[in-house]
């Protein structure tokens, strides 16, 4: 066990939980070698075993993680939404598999600081972005499909392997490299990272990854000039005004047309079912099986086009758990939001860029395609909540005592228990 700039602050760094972080987050989006041999059900009951017993060797020396109450209220949705799905054996499925990662991501942030999850995060990234390079160069007929020239890698779709790579960059951002030559390492890791968004050719990946670099030189320039901050802010809302009136050459670049790839059927289709049921949506799925109501109603507007999901992160919750489910996750992100904000404006912390960089990724791809509903994704979502909750004390931040329950710690010092962004950020300054 080595220690990292959190240790006195009570937060050792832990490779066990960087080593169970690189596994999940490769597992959780299955290789094409590995399809069909597990379920992400059985994955989840993995991660979290293997969660829960690399917290039981370190028990002791343990500290608490507060729970977010709205996090409670929304797992509790979803368990509850089998009652009235379409698809109830496979909703239940779904639920108990996110209530596992939740709980995993709460062991894992109590076992180790961010830096251990930014290490298991860049590690799992490396090593997937390195498999597919390497099944490219050596058998280019599996690692792209049949007539097509982009890189699918390890996965069947190229946009499994974007969306992994794009949620990679920002602990790329924020990854504490006390090497020499860090700023070279960390740029030919941010590199290789948008290089292979880049020859996958996942559009929506590629400007989600645009997005967070720009958004991490605005965040750089705030701390460092008000002036250039508020330039660069008001160049990027004329870039976005720009691509606003000329929509129809930016979807010419992307490849796009007119319906985004067919998309806008499949928000005609999901729109008029979510007008069916507003309050409670049609249960929790994180794929739609044949047969579901989001599956038939999506059918019926497209032309019978099979899809599995919403291609937007917001009708899928609606869809799933309607307003009342949407609610909490909106709260969620907030939460975050803040947290991390109020961390980065305080101290700069590199942890917190990345808990701001990965929340915009996941917005941003969440646009049209989904984010936290992925397996993958949902597990990023889970670790963003935790870290955050456990930073909030620690920083001084005051929330609303219905927002989440505090869980009482062992020792007297409060801030050695949490995971602070400030802390750490303050001793890597030393």
């Amino acid at each position: 066990m080595t220690s990292d700039s959190s240790l006195q602050h009570g937060v050792s760094f832990s490779w066990p939980a960087a080593v169970i972080v690189a596994i999940a987050f490769i597992v959780l989006t299955p290789p094409a070698l590995l399809a069909g041999t597990y379920s992400i059900f059985e994955a989840s009951l993995a991660i979290l075993a293997l969660a829960f017993a690399a917290t039981l060797w370190r028990l002791p020396a343990l500290r608490m993680i507060p729970v977010p109450t709205v996090l409670l209220v929304l797992l509790a949705l979803m368990l509850a939404s089998t009652l009235w799905s379409s698809a109830s054996l496979y909703t239940l499925r779904d639920a108990l598999a996110y209530l596992a990662l939740a709980a995993a991501a709460w062991a894992l942030v109590r076992l180790g600081g961010v830096q251990s999850l930014l290490v298991g995060i860049v590690g799992a990234g490396v090593l997937i972005a390195l498999a597919s390079l390497a099944l490219w160069a050596i058998a280019p007929d599996v690692a792209t499909p049949q007539y097509y020239d982009y890189l699918n890698g390890i996965y069947a779709n190229r946009n499994q392997l974007g969306f992994s790579m794009l949620q990679v960059l920002p602990a790329v951002i924020a990854l504490d490299l006390r090497l020499r030559l860090s700023a070279l390492i960390r740029l030919v890791l941010i590199a290789l990272v948008v290089g292979v968004i880049v020859v996958s050719e996942s559009r929506t990946s590629l400007v989600a990854a645009v997005i967070v670099l720009v958004a991490w030189a605005v965040l750089w320039l705030v701390r460092r000039s008000v002036r250039m901050a508020v330039g660069a802010a008001v160049l990027a809302v004329g870039g976005v005004v720009l691509t606003a009136l000329n929509w129809s050459t930016f979807l010419d670049v992307l490849g796009k047309n007119s319906s985004l790839s067919g998309r806008s059927d499949v928000w005609h289709g999901i729109l008029n079912l979510i007008a069916e049921n507003p309050l409670t949506g049609f249960g929790f799925l994180r794929e739609w099986p044949g047969g579901s109501a989001q599956a038939t109603a999506v059918a019926e507007a497209s032309d019978g086009a099979q899809m599995i999901h919403a291609h937007n992160e917001i009708l899928s919750w609606l869809s799933a758990l309607g307003v009342i489910g949407l609610v909490p996750v909106v709260f969620l992100y907030l939460f975050v939001y803040t947290v991390a904000w109020v961390s980065y404006r305080r101290a700069t912390a590199p942890q917190a860029i990345w808990a701001l960089l990965t929340m915009l990724a996941l917005h941003i791809n969440g646009l049209t395609s989904t984010s936290e509903t992925k397996p993958q994704g949902w597990l990023m979502f889970m670790l963003l909540v935790f870290v955050a909750a456990a930073s909030a004390a620690a920083i001084g931040l005051r929330l609303p005592r219905w927002l989440h329950i505090r869980s009482v710690p062992p020792a007297s010092d409060h801030r050695s228990t949490a995971v602070s962004f400030a802390a750490m950020a303050k001793s890597r300054d030393e």
